[in-house]
């Protein structure tokens, strides 16, 4: 996924598990650049808190996957893990990741 100046995508609007998967692997090559991109201010934790918005975009595939393969309890397992990942994300990290909370 490519970097923006404008924060991290709304990952809760992506319905395509490849561009979730993109926006992890993003972080995942590059965390200190992706960080950058997203957060130039660099806030205290901003390296932290993109690594953690990547996780996000990761389970946030798998749930997806889990639907699309009618595994609900699968599904809520990934829903579970992202919500436990956003109310660990600071605030001005989690208002770009998330278009709702």
């Amino acid at each position: 996924m490519k970097a923006t100046t404008s924060g991290p995508p709304k990952l809760d609007r992506i319905r395509d598990y490849k561009q979730l998967m993109a926006v992890w692997a993003s972080v995942h090559h590059h965390p200190v650049r992706q960080a950058r991109a997203w957060f130039p201010d660099r806030p205290k934790g901003y390296v932290r808190a993109a690594q953690d918005i990547g996780n996000y975009a990761s389970n946030r595939a798998a749930q997806l996957l889990c639907r699309a393969n009618k595994d609900p309890s699968g599904a809520k397992v990934y829903k579970l893990i992202c919500d436990s990942i956003l109310n660990e994300l600071p605030p001005w990290a989690s208002e770009w990741a998330v278009a709702v909370r």
